[in-house]
């Protein structure tokens, strides 16, 4: 019996994300660790990896709440990305669209002087190299636009989800800070100064 293929590198990039996407709301990397494994088949040691290329490639945004880091990526964040990404390649194109036709105005211009030059020459490969930049562009522009995701209207919901998902760690740390200030006697000041709690942190 042959092995079962694992995940590739990618694959495992494209699951962790749906976590986000579909969850819509916030995780740290323990919680990631219990998750992924389960629901998406990441195994465990491959998860930090995993979630370090997303946030390297600006996919899933991270920030520091209190003593842990938290992971998310919000629908609206897709969608700006993926406008960003088509508005600059739509703007490529219509550079490299410019510089084409000046080459081949450039080009009818020698051909009526019936001299064949070495600028001629060179600028046929110059038109014929733009060519191939402006289908590659035109096939890039064609995936982002096509993979725009449907999720407009969603993007009222997803403040509301922030804004909870932002408080509720906040409650948890005035909790935890008001535990251990009864449980040892531990002055609020010191509980955030020895656990990088800002001074001004307060619910949204």
């Amino acid at each position: 019996m042959s092995k079962k293929k694992g995940l590739s590198f990618d694959d495992k990039r494209t699951r962790m994300l749906e976590i986000f996407t579909e969850s819509k709301t916030f995780f740290t990397l323990k919680e990631l660790e219990k998750v992924a494994p389960k629901q998406k088949g990441i195994v465990l040691p491959s998860v930090k990896e995993v979630l370090q290329s997303l946030v390297d490639d600006d996919v899933v945004s991270s920030d520091k709440c209190g003593t842990q880091t938290v992971y998310w990526c919000l629908p609206s964040q897709a969608v700006q990305k993926k406008r960003s990404r088509i508005a600059s390649l739509t703007e490529k194109l219509q550079s490299k669209s410019d510089q084409k036709q000046q080459l081949l105005e450039k080009r009818e211009e020698l051909r009526n002087c019936h001299q064949d030059t070495e600028e001629r020459t060179q600028l046929i490969e110059q038109i014929n190299a733009l060519e191939s930049q402006i289908e590659h562009v035109k096939e890039q522009l064609n995936i982002y636009k096509e993979s725009d995701p449907e999720v407009l209207a969603e993007i009222r919901n997803v403040s509301q989800i922030a804004w909870e998902a932002a408080n509720r760690w906040t409650d948890n740390i005035f909790s935890i800070r008001s535990w251990v200030s009864s449980k040892f006697g531990l002055p609020s000041s010191e509980f955030d100064k020895n656990f990088g709690i800002p001074e001004d942190l307060e619910y949204i």
